[in-house]
């Protein structure tokens, strides 16, 4: 228990987590498994996290749900915009953290720390954003590097939720959107 004097010094974190597609599927248990583990880890950092709400389910189930602010299911499209998510961040975290890190799989990772980055300079707010990293628990256990955590591509470990080809459509999308030029991006993007 905190008192209000130590809660007033506390450091206030906002914990992003992009999830994969928008079902409560496995990668996305993993995920919010991370930012779970990662609260656990730091109980002196208090832990804002920002999501979709259909990840709602998932914080629930993981006792998360009171530090949870999500994305209006209203705006949901079929396929949201992780620059359009980040917008929505920067708005919501522009006074009430001290940094951001930003949690998602191995293959939306460049583009979601760009984007965040991208759509906090947009909104002129200076906070440090981080990313976290961490490998696929089924690409560690494979590749028998779990108490090793080295190097290695394990998109495909993240992709395995989706149908084969609705997996490779989502790998060339990424590749894509992280060649545009940053200009060009944010208008295709929104």
């Amino acid at each position: 228990m905190t008192t209000q004097t130590e809660q007033a010094t506390q450091k206030t974190v906002g914990l992003v987590l992009y999830p994969l597609g928008l079902a409560p599927n496995k990668s996305n248990r993993l995920l919010v498994a991370e930012v779970r583990h990662f609260i656990m880890s730091h109980p002196d950092i208090h832990c804002l996290i920002y999501t979709l709400d259909t990840m709602g389910v998932l914080f629930h189930n993981e006792g998360l749900g009171q530090f949870t602010t999500y994305f209006p299911q209203s705006e949901l499209e079929e396929e949201l915009s992780i620059l359009r998510f980040a917008r929505w961040v920067a708005q919501k975290t522009r006074s009430n953290v001290d940094n951001i890190i930003v949690f998602t799989a191995t293959p939306y990772r460049q583009r979601a720390f760009r984007d965040t980055v991208k759509a906090f300079w947009e909104a002129v707010i200076t906070i440090p954003i981080e990313l976290a990293t961490f490998m696929h628990p089924d690409f560690l256990r494979d590749n028998n590097l779990f108490y090793n955590a080295v190097g290695g591509d394990d998109s495909i470990y993240w992709f395995a939720c989706f149908n084969p080809d609705e997996g490779k459509r989502l790998r060339w999308r990424e590749r894509w959107y992280r060649i545009l030029p940053w200009s060009i991006y944010r208008i295709v993007a929104k």
